[in-house]
Order: structure tokens, then sequence, then C-alpha cells
């Protein structure tokens, strides 16, 4: 799947304004008391027909007991190193690189 082609595609023939391909992870860890964390983190890209500076943005949520308990938006950069700086889930839970 050429991603670039199909976001370059439905821009140009469909006229979508704004399409970015979505990649989740859910991801585990162990935090202080010993339980287990859950987090669902999705990167969006925007292709190479953006802004290098604006092509990936991020949500980060942290789900307990099943329930979202804190969510974060990235603003958008032009790599995911940029999302440790996510206010609502400290860079001390979620460092990507």
């Amino acid at each position: 799947m050429d991603t670039n082609k199909i976001i370059n595609d439905l821009t140009t023939k469909f006229k979508f304004v704004d399409v970015e391909h979505k990649t989740s992870f859910k991801a585990f860890r162990k935090i202080k008391n010993g339980t287990l964390q859950e987090c669902i983190i999705e990167i969006f890209d925007a292709g190479t027909n953006v802004d290098s500076e604006l092509r990936y943005a991020c949500e980060i949520r942290r789900i307990e007991n099943g329930e979202v308990v804190a969510e974060a938006t990235g603003n958008p950069g032009k790599s995911i190193r940029h999302l440790q700086d996510l206010k609502a889930c400290p860079s001390r839970l979620f460092v990507l690189h």
C-alpha cells in the first residue's frame, strides 16, 4: 500500500481537504503500584504533500479499569519525537522515538 498515493488520490480525485493515515498502538506497562497501565497511541500521517513541519500528529489515551482517564493531542510536527511534550499524559509516561 502506497500511503502517499492513496492520500493524494483522495484529496485530488475525491476532493477531501484533509486526509491522514492513522496507525494505532495499544501498549501496557507496569506503574509504581505494580499494576498494568494501558495506553492507546494513535499516530496520524498527513503524507508528503503537506508542510513537513506539520506531517505527524498524535492522540494518546490512558486507560484505567476500561475507562479513559487522560487524553492528550500532540501538535503536528515533522516527526513523532515531539510527542513526549503532551501535557495530559506527562513525558515520563510516554516517550516515543
